[in-house]
């Protein structure tokens, strides 16, 4: 399995940690592109995985997109890459877009959204107990 983020801000970068803290998916495996080339270049150091020079080679090289951007951007970037998101899986974490915003722009992906920074920096599941 492939995983791509777009965006390793504060949302993408708890849920990022947490599966390269958890260990299933190896460091070959995980591409990340943020708004600069810079940017990505310091976040993928960082956090041990592969930049990307671009979102379209993100989106070629994984099989789980994570979008981490900012909620006004999602559309623009879904729409740049949305012949590369088709029949993947994308999960959006930004708060206002909802998974018909996705599938409205790319139908034939599997969409998900994600709530909960917390569950990704304590591995938890949600349970915090």
């Amino acid at each position: 399995m492939k995983l791509g983020f777009i965006g390793a801000g504060n949302m993408g970068g708890a849920i990022l940690k947490g599966i390269i803290a958890g260990g299933k998916v190896g460091a070959n495996d995980i591409f990340i592109r943020n708004s600069s080339d810079s940017s990505t270049q310091n976040a993928a150091q960082k956090n041990g995985v592969q930049a990307c020079g671009s979102l379209k080679e993100l989106a070629q090289k994984s099989d789980i997109v994570f979008i981490g951007v900012k909620p006004y951007l999602v559309a623009k970037v879904l729409e740049e890459i949305k012949d590369e998101l088709k029949n993947k899986i994308v999960i959006s974490m930004a708060a206002s877009v909802e998974i018909r915003d996705i599938e409205a722009i790319i139908p034939e992906t599997k969409s998900s959204k994600n709530y909960a920074k917390y569950t990704c920096r304590s591995r938890s599941g949600g349970n915090r107990s």
